[in-house]
């Protein structure tokens, strides 16, 4: 029953996201992550949509520091300080390893944390222990994953709030590297690791597929040589051929991508769906290391970002950051020095996201330094510092996560020093555009068997701060040809007040397009902007249209006669026919007919109570599929 239930019930249209740029007009049938026009308006900032940034303090004081903890026991290769859902309190908290043990940290607001256990988790005899933060159950708070020499893989489930955890084991060995990915796309979170069985913080790849609620099963992605240099060092996630399935990426003596076939088993991740990038030459010194997957040059596929940490003799493969950049079938890369780091005083831990808000990704890296490179439109990388007083100089892990909630879309770092889990509030941005403007793509209405809908709501969501003002408009066309919806007027404006809103749209005759506009006002205070989150609107079948998809002639036909009796015409025979009535709010409230039909005449006289306008709709089952026949609009006026 699945495609009447689309024709019958309302639909939903969202846009969440406007990172993908402007310049699609449409008509388009969702509106995914881009939009039309638009000017002074941010690209580059995950979630949102917001004015861009003109003025920055990109001097170290554009970064204030915090010392969340300073314990000298903190392991040199801690990784895994990250942001977590963990009380509910809609503010982010931090979840970090530290002295054998894992903890989370309690956000209390104005950069104020409180610490408390999660479990013991025994580091064993590798200092490279890795914390991962996901909801595994589906509960809607975050879990926590902790691999180390000693435990293996271990799942601590967050059961309260963060006031009770229970412990899960998902392997016993030893590991030192984990990430969580819905791999087969099956509802549940599978986990990816990297072995530490031989001690050198390098190893085999390992996928960890669910089988149960708490149960999992171990597959193969790539084993390496006892001594072989090119073992896996860090192990991640993303999508890099765009059909949706969660491919792997790894760093070590090289970096690998494994594409995701799609299929559930042993084979999901094979060789030759496997991109082996080059070592730079043959230079055996090369060691890549703070692999992140971003799309670096916004061409809507997703590259890979990483930073030699090891070749210090070559003028030809220097210290630094490299791109390798997406050919556009997630299957080819081309290898590209972003930014050269004389020293390699940043080519450890490293995270890719626009931190100038310029509509371009920049890159953070750490090591020695802390700093970033921010990208210019040229492809030019210009380093900035944000500190060079590292606690044990040797600053590892970079992590990013908008900790100050506020409507100003900035990201703050997270770094791991060798005796410090340090917080970097990224005060960098003074000024923004005065005022911006949105236009969505144009959005075609109707479904199969429904060509055009009644419009019943336009809502959104967005932060709006009370120096400044949000306006959104929308238009509608009953042309045929998506491009004339712009000689239509504007409707509105409305403006936000609060942080989720809607309206009921008027009614218009059975429109076939639908455009949105967004207005960001001027602002009495630069450091105080409004975001936008999401924007949506609602729609239902056009009873109008009911009547223009009746099928006549020599085909099966739905007619109503002057009592409301249905004469219908088949003429095809059905096996598995469905004829049923339907209210105006799309609920089922009559079934005349189900079975077999022959190629004949039938006539029915429905018995309805309630006046109003009702729909009959001929269904029947094809491979496996209720699909529609026919339909007619049937009114009771007493």
């Amino acid at each position: 029953m699945l495609i009447l239930l689309l024709i019958l019930s309302t639909q939903l249209h969202e846009q969440t996201d406007w990172m993908g740029g402007s310049g699609l007009k449409g008509p388009v049938n969702d509106w995914g992550t881009r939009y039309y026009t638009g000017d002074s308006i941010t690209t580059a900032t995950e979630g949102q949509a917001s004015l861009v940034a003109d003025s920055w303090d990109y001097t170290s004081a554009g970064w204030i520091r915090h010392n969340l903890d300073t314990n000298y026991q903190i392991a040199q290769h801690t990784q895994g300080f990250m942001p977590g859902n963990i009380n509910g309190d809609n503010l982010i908290d931090l979840v970090a390893y530290v002295v054998d043990s894992v903890w989370w940290y309690q956000n209390n607001g104005n950069w104020s944390y409180t610490k408390h256990l999660v479990g013991k988790a025994s580091a064993g005899s590798s200092d490279a222990p890795c914390t991962y933060v996901a909801d595994m159950d589906n509960d809607k708070d975050d879990d926590i994953l902790v691999a180390t020499a000693s435990v293996g893989l271990e799942w601590f489930e967050n059961t309260n709030n963060g006031s009770t955890w229970v412990l899960h084991s998902i392997f016993s060995g030893a590991y030192h590297r984990v990430c969580v990915a819905d791999v087969d796309r099956d509802d549940d979170m599978d986990v990816i690791a990297v072995d530490n069985a031989r001690s050198v913080q390098r190893g085999n790849i390992y996928l960890f597929r669910r089988t149960g609620a708490t149960t999992f099963s171990k597959e193969t992605i790539k084993t390496f040589g006892l001594w072989d240099p090119d073992q896996a060092w860090r192990v991640y996630t993303a999508d890099f051929n765009n059909d949706k399935y969660p491919d792997i990426y790894a760093v070590g003596g090289h970096a690998y991508i494994f594409l995701n076939k799609g299929t559930s088993g042993p084979g999901q991740f094979v060789t030759p769906f496997t991109y082996w990038c080059p070592d730079m030459g043959g230079n055996v010194n090369v060691d890549w290391d703070g692999a992140w997957a971003v799309d670096i040059n916004m061409d809507g596929w997703m590259d890979l970002v990483t930073a030699n940490q090891q070749d210090s003799l070559s003028a030809t493969h220097p210290y630094g950051f490299y791109g390798h950049i997406n050919n556009g079938t997630g299957g080819g890369y081309t290898v590209k020095l972003l930014t050269s780091t004389p020293g390699g005083e940043y080519t450890d831990g490293s995270i890719a996201r626009d931190l100038d808000l310029n509509g371009l990704p920049d890159v953070v890296g750490a090591l020695h330094k802390v700093g970033w490179f921010s990208q210019g439109p040229t492809d030019v990388f210009q380093e900035y510092l944000i500190d060079a007083v590292m606690q044990q100089r040797w600053a590892h892990w970079a992590y990013t996560a908008e900790l100050d909630q506020e409507c100003v879309p900035d990201v703050d770092l997270l770094i791991t020093d060798k005796g410090a889990h340090i917080i970097y509030e990224n005060n960098m941005l003074k000024g923004f555009a005065d005022n911006g403007r949105l236009e969505s793509s144009i959005l075609k209405l109707g479904t199969v068997g429904s060509p055009y809908t009644k419009l019943l709501y336009f809502g959104w969501e967005a932060c709006v701060p009370d120096s400044t003002t949000l306006k959104l408009y929308w238009r509608t066309t009953t042309d045929t040809i998506g491009d004339n919806i712009v000689s239509e007027a504007w409707k509105g404006p409305y403006y936000t007040v609060s942080s989720a809103e809607s309206i009921s749209l008027p009614e218009v005759p059975c429109p076939k397009f639908f455009q949105y506009k967004v207005e960001f006002a001027p602002t009495t205070n630069d450091s105080e902007i409004a975001a936008l989150y999401r924007v949506w609107m609602r729609d239902t079948i056009c009873v109008n249209a009911i009547e223009e998809q009746q099928i006549t002639g020599n085909k099966t036909a739905i007619r109503i006669n002057g009592e409301n009796k249905i004469l219908l015409s088949v003429a095809k025979k059905m096996d598995t026919a469905e004829l049923s009535i339907y209210n105006s709010a799309g609920q089922k409230v009559s079934v005349l007919y189900k079975g077999m039909m022959d190629v004949r005449e039938y006539n029915f006289m429905p018995k309805l109570k309630a006046k109003g306008v009702y729909l009959i709709v001929l269904s029947n089952k094809d491979n496996y599929k209720q699909q529609v026949i026919a339909t007619a609009k049937l009114v009771k006026y007493n």
